[in-house]
């Protein structure tokens, strides 16, 4: 593999995500004692894997409770930051229309963007 998205790029996407996930382990510490703090912290990430809109994607997710939860989901935010860090290095086109491929589901980034409901638009490094 040879990501386009440069090292320092992928370490604070990586640190933010990190950064997220001891927020939600110091909340529910706080809230909580600490077995149980441990399990509820497993299964809030484990939801939030299962929301961040890679299996099933979000526009499946749309009009479900699981798609507000999404929001909420770290994994979301960082699989969308990962996916735009590599494709926004991308030329112009791999971003036409996905009827001018042989294969739009494979070979068209306009199509997956449109599919997974991720957005270049606050792409800002």
């Amino acid at each position: 593999a040879n990501p386009l998205m440069d090292f320092g790029s992928f370490y604070e996407v990586s640190l933010g995500a990190t950064f997220a996930v001891s927020g939600w382990a110091y909340l529910l510490s706080i809230i909580f004692d600490a077995k149980a703090a441990q399990l509820y912290i497993v299964v809030i990430l484990l939801v939030f894997f299962m929301t961040a809109g890679v299996t099933p994607k979000l526009t499946t997710l749309v009009g479900k409770p699981l798609y507000g939860l999404s929001y909420m989901s770290y994994a979301r935010w960082l699989c969308e930051d990962l996916f735009v860090g590599h494709s926004f290095e991308l030329t112009a086109v791999y971003r036409l229309p996905p009827k001018f491929y042989e294969n739009a589901g494979r070979d068209s980034l306009f199509a997956h963007l449109l599919v997974t409901s991720y957005s270049e638009a606050f792409k800002i490094y």
